[in-house]
């Protein structure tokens, strides 16, 4: 990959990325999962066995690779596949369309008609407000929210959740659980059984647990949260149930039985 001087490669051993906009160099092993941010370009990526995912602000690059889930993002063209097994995903700023596939899972994005939709076993969500998008599936539980750049998105199995307003980037992985925020100055990370995920763009605030996967998202006002025993949102493993809020606030969930949010 190259944008200017911005140069990236990996290799299926050491999973190394290298990465140069102007100067700013990132890369990481398997081993360490290392994560390198920079405010202006912020650029952020991470494995849990080869899953990379890098981000820039200028140029929104990301990819990540699960097996070899690979995920290209730019801003001006906003391009993004990944290939799991088949995993493809292609999005276009100015049409910008994501669709992805693990067994059947598909999601179609378009910026002007914003379309989102997608299949593990039966499960779809199909969210609308301006841009934000927010759709999981029963194997990964998957969500994706978009705000202007708030991204957030989590696998059952990985359990990572990417969100940017400006440049907050956060993100978790399964193995280390690593989350790097900033905004302005506000870092969090954390490791560890209960994998929390605290974010700040103004007050806007999301953390998540591994075991009960909570988190917690405010733009404006709008707030949601999701707890495993009330639910007023929330979501598991088992009922993948997505709650997204901006301006509508619009909440639902796709669940087995319960169809509650």
């Amino acid at each position: 990959m190259v944008d200017s001087f911005d140069q990236c490669y990996m290799v299926d051993t050491f999973d190394q990325c290298y990465m140069v906009d102007t100067f700013d160099q990132c890369y990481m092993v398997d081993t360490f999962d290392q994560c390198y941010m920079v405010d202006t370009f912020d650029q952020c990526y991470m494995v849990d066995t080869f899953d990379q995912c890098y981000m820039v602000d200028t140029f929104d690059q990301c990819y990540m690779v699960g097996t070899f889930d690979q995920c290209y993002m730019v801003d001006s063209f906003d391009q993004c596949y990944m290939v799991d097994t088949f995993d493809q995903c292609y999005m276009v700023d100015t049409f910008d369309q994501c669709y992805m596939v693990d067994s059947f899972d598909q999601c179609y994005m378009v910026d002007s008609f914003d379309q989102c939709y997608m299949v593990d076993t039966f499960d779809q969500c199909y969210m609308v407000d301006t841009f934000d998008q927010c759709y999981m599936v029963d194997t990964f539980d998957q969500c994706y929210m978009v705000d202007t750049f708030d991204q957030c998105y989590m696998v059952d199995t990985f359990d990572q959740c990417y969100m940017v307003d400006t440049f907050d980037q956060c993100y978790m992985v399964d193995t280390f659980d690593q989350c790097y925020m900033v905004d302005t100055f506000d870092q969090c990370y954390m490791v560890g059984t209960f994998d929390q995920c605290y974010m700040v763009d103004t007050f806007d605030q999301c953390y998540m647990v591994d075991t009960f996967d909570q988190c917690y998202m405010v733009d404006t006002f709008d707030q949601c949260y999701m707890v495993d025993t009330f639910d007023q949102c929330y979501m598991v493993d088992t009922f993948d149930q997505c709650y997204m809020v901006d301006s509508f606030d619009q909440c639902y969930m796709n669940v087995d039985n319960f169809n509650q949010c």
